[in-house]
């Protein structure tokens, strides 16, 4: 446990209004790697955000209950999305973790009608959870994990950007008037 103290003294400090990520992922498991057990290793190389597991047999306290939090956050989601649609949620959600304990981040976000603040404040939910999860302990191996999913989210967050969106809005739209304007010259 020791060798836990300098690996997450060493790592640089993060915080969800950071400008950017310091690192990569590849950056963190590299220079984490070294420090850990096998066990260790392949318990935080698993710990990720686009891969939710299929069941929580087998995980620790505290994957188990970040992916408890995280897989009913998205069951909330996908029910108010379903409701939007008018379509039954029952073909959207895992009943296994529909435990209604996000269900209140769900309400907040879908009420936003701005697409990339609701996503803020999804992840700033998600970065929240992991802060509450560890709690005060600063060096041992969940704070490492917290980090480790922490960056991962900021990661994800840097990839939206509202310029980039604006970009890519005007690039389509110039497509569709584009597609428009040939349709009417095909039908003149």
């Amino acid at each position: 446990m020791s060798n836990l103290y300098y690996v997450i003294a060493a790592l640089p400090a993060i915080n969800f209004n950071g400008e950017k990520p310091p690192l990569s992922y590849e950056e963190f498991l590299s220079s984490i790697k070294s420090f850990l057990s096998e066990n260790q290793y392949s318990r935080i190389s698993k710990f990720l955000l686009n891969e939710p597991p299929k069941t929580l047999d087998g995980l620790h306290n505290f994957e188990k209950d970040f992916w408890i939090w995280e897989l009913s956050l998205r069951n909330e989601l996908a029910i108010k999305r379903a409701e939007a649609l008018n379509l039954k949620a029952d073909a959207y959600i895992n009943p296994i973790f529909n435990t209604g304990i996000a269900s209140e981040i769900a309400k907040e976000a879908f009420k936003m009608n701005n697409p990339l603040e609701a996503e803020n404040f999804i992840h700033q939910s998600r970065f929240n959870i992991l802060e509450t999860l560890k709690g005060l302990k600063a060096f041992d191996f969940e704070s490492l994990l917290a980090y480790a999913m922490q960056l991962q989210i900021l990661i994800i967050k840097s990839c939206f950007n509202l310029e980039t969106g604006k970009e890519n809005y005007r690039k389509k739209y110039e497509q569709i008037m584009q597609n428009a304007k040939t349709v009417l010259m095909e039908n003149i």
